[in-house]
């Protein structure tokens, strides 16, 4: 009797595992049409925490990967980094590690990808020194991999010298034409010719009047204006360019992320 109540318990006990397993079971299943619920509604921000959940409940490498991708999509991969570590799979692990060093580590990164690894992360830290030279060196492979056309359109703009467009700015136009402002360049050279002629009438026909003083100091004002405004505007297009560069690295970096 006894070895009967025993048996019965063990069956009783047995059978609320497995319906607490077939519960989460249910849980989980719910969780993952939730979250197919998300995408499809493009709520990516909510949708990278449920993956979370779901990585965690779970437990799998695909549930942990799908959560490190959706992460990275919304700018919060810092967040799930401890997921990596839980990776069974060496292989998802390590290309995964190399993610992580691309934002965190300054050590080299090696293997598959490396080149192009290294090459996002000095453009995501901002370190813009000799980037030309490792985008030149390495072309042929990175063009290999996504990027949108305005990238290596500002990618293959050659950096103007300031020392240069200084020199050419003094005479009026050039150096807005050195750096690209064609528009600018015409502008100054067409302002500063008119009023050098005006002031050159005014002191032929007026001699030391007020008038011939007043369009002498507006052409030196225009001519100083042309020179410091040649240095302004290259500063500007250098800031924006490397905005422009950062900005489409970090569109590659997500396409690069969404296939692994």
């Amino acid at each position: 009797m006894r070895f009967i109540n025993l048996t019965i318990l063990l069956f009783f006990m047995l059978g609320l595992n497995a319906q607490s397993s077939f519960d989460a079971d249910i849980d989980t299943i719910q969780l993952k049409k939730y979250l197919n619920h998300l995408k499809n509604k493009r709520d990516d921000q909510t949708a990278a925490e449920e993956s979370i959940l779901l990585a965690k409940s779970t437990k799998s490498d695909k549930n942990r990967v799908e959560a490190l991708k959706l992460n990275a999509q919304v700018d919060s991969f810092h967040k799930v980094e401890y997921l990596i570590s839980g990776l069974k799979n060496p292989l998802h692990r390590k290309r995964w590690i190399q993610v992580r060093h691309v934002f965190s580590s300054p050590v080299p990164i090696r293997g598959a990808d490396s080149i192009y690894l290294n090459f996002i992360r000095r453009i995501l830290s901002r370190k813009h020194d000799h980037l030309s030279e490792y985008y030149t060196k390495n072309k042929s492979i990175l063009k290999t991999y996504y990027f949108r056309d305005r990238f290596f359109a500002f990618s293959n703009k050659s950096e103007k010298r300031s020392a240069i467009a200084a020199t050419l700015s003094l005479i009026p136009g050039l150096g807005k034409l050195y750096i690209g402002r064609n528009i600018d360049a015409l502008g100054s050279f067409t302002n500063t010719a008119l009023l050098s002629g005006l002031t050159l009438v005014f002191a032929k026909h007026l001699g030391q009047h007020p008038l011939t003083y007043i369009s002498a100091g507006l052409t030196g004002g225009f001519y100083v204006a042309g020179i410091f405004g040649t240095q302004t505007s290259l500063k500007h297009d250098r800031h924006f360019k490397k905005d422009i560069i950062y900005e489409e690295a970090i569109y590659s970096f997500k396409h690069y992320i969404a296939t692994l």
